[in-house]
């Protein structure tokens, strides 16, 4: 995990789309409060499309292009 960097996701809670404040993630796996995994995306542009999300908390852990990963909580509104 990579717990020096400072990465956040924007906005909290979030709707259609949820963005990333950094280039160096390349994928995010999104996670239900039970731990199921629900989906894994590339991360476009610093963007990820929520779309098809329902409204709920959800774990979110991007997958950094050095292989770290961080993991936050957010909300979809």
């Amino acid at each position: 995990v990579a717990e020096n960097r400072k990465i956040w996701f924007y906005p909290n809670p979030f709707s259609d789309e949820l963005f990333v404040n950094t280039s160096d993630a390349e994928t995010c796996e999104i996670y239900d409060m039970s731990g199921k995994l629900l989906k894994t995306q590339s991360v476009l542009g610093n963007k990820i499309n929520t779309a098809d999300m329902l409204q709920c908390a959800y774990i979110v852990k991007p997958k950094m292009k050095d292989g770290s990963t961080v993991v936050q909580k957010l909300l979809r509104k």
